[in-house]
């Protein structure tokens, strides 16, 4: 077996571990015990934002010293903090919740640039579509197992979903210690702030600017919908509750997985600038869509088409970006994705918190629907001109 070949099952493994979201289902509930909605909003938005902060200098780190190393760090800080959530306390839940998020900002970016890395020095990087395809396969397909056991968990002992998630993630520090990393020499030719530098602005340069814009609007609301405060609490405002929120996204998560297996298909049928198109402005139809729901179904059949889309976009852009960076900059560019689709997160959190205890989920959901449209019309600007340009040169 080839290192590259190792390297890639790895991954899977790490994925598969990291991916047991036992808590996904019942979170906002554990929280509830410690904060009001208000308080959670601001915990959510403060932390993240201290995750962002890390992210892009891990990145550089990872490209200066070592993938595998950075990887390992952000692994620990994650059993750490999943483990110090068990105890409760409104203070002890933001010391747990920091240590989550950098700990989630070192493992993105090293773990798929490690990788990458080995596919290349093998000639084998034509393949990563289908890694990245089938990693996120796995990362959801485990994820929906996860929702069920974590709603036994919580009905046990409401402690006890979080503690079984960080003791899950300890084999993954051991297998990503057995990794086996291509040191490239490039890595190493300038010092830590020049590489810093060259890797974030090597996400806008050329075909990159594009993948930016879709990173920072659309891939930014998905990411709010699908890990943060959104979607539990507009599933709770059209009565949609716990175990029902864990079939909800059971379904959504299922149909995430048929897509991504087909992924490649999809994108070899036409220009992948019209399939993105159609994936961004399925995505902020369904956004309004939420917003104008006052039905159970609507806003279950909004919500899940949201995170269908998001579940598609995030591999496909891992991709497109993989391609267009060398491998000196790979981790801090990923990580600079990452910076991206984190950026309205940030600022959507503590809104959310105090608008879903005012009952004004609705009025937020118009105006993130507005911004996506700009968004489709900037994009559909940059592709005009890219298809200018092109036609300037024959």
């Amino acid at each position: 077996m080839s290192i590259a070949e190792y390297n890639v099952r790895k991954l899977y493994w790490i994925s598969a571990l990291t991916s047991m979201w036992f808590v996904a289902g019942n979170w906002l509930y554990f929280y509830r015990r410690y904060m009001h909605d208000g308080q959670l909003g601001i915990l959510d938005g403060v932390t993240f934002a201290i995750g962002f902060i890390v992210e892009i200098p891990s990145g550089t780190l990872a490209d200066r010293f070592g993938r595998k190393k950075i990887l390992v760090l952000g692994l620990i800080l994650n059993v750490v903090g999943f483990l110090l959530h068990a105890v409760g306390g409104y203070k002890l839940i933001f010391i747990a919740q920091t240590c989550l998020t950098v700990g989630w900002a070192f493992v993105s970016g090293a773990d798929d640039a490690l990788v990458y890395d080995s596919l290349q020095v093998e000639n084998k990087e034509s393949i990563w579509k289908k890694v990245i395809a089938k990693k996120y396969q796995i990362t959801i397909g485990v994820t929906l197992l996860s929702y069920i056991a974590g709603a036994v968990l919580y009905s046990i002992w409401f402690r006890l979903t979080f503690i079984v998630e960080g003791i899950v993630i300890i084999p993954a520090v051991f297998i990503a210690l057995s990794m086996k990393e291509n040191i490239i020499k490039e890595h190493k030719s300038t010092n830590f702030m020049a590489t810093l530098k060259d890797g974030m602005t090597s996400l806008f340069k050329g075909k990159n600017i594009t993948f930016a814009l879709i990173a920072l609007i659309f891939l930014g609301v998905g990411y709010s919908f699908d890990f943060g405060t959104l979607t539990t609490f507009n599933l709770d405002r059209v009565g949609v509750h716990a175990s029902g929120q864990a079939i909800t996204l059971t379904i959504a998560g299922l149909l995430s997985i048929f897509i991504l297996s087909k992924l490649e298909n999809i994108r070899s049928i036409r220009d992948e600038k019209l399939g993105l198109f159609v994936t961004v402005t399925a995505m902020t139809l369904s956004i309004l869509l939420l917003g104008l729901a006052s039905s159970l179904l609507i806003g279950v059949m909004a919500i899940m088409l949201v995170r269908i889309c998001s579940n598609t976009l995030l591999p496909w852009l891992n991709d497109l970006v993989q391609h267009n960076v060398s491998s000196r900059h790979r981790a801090t560019a990923l990580s600079s994705l990452a910076v991206l689709y984190k950026i309205p997160y940030i600022l959507i959190a503590p809104i959310a918190g105090t608008m879903s205890q005012n009952g004004q989920l609705k009025s937020l959901l118009y105006f993130i629907s507005s911004i996506m449209s700009t968004g489709i019309v900037v994009y559909l600007l940059l592709s005009f001109n890219s298809y200018l340009n092109k036609k300037a040169k024959i």
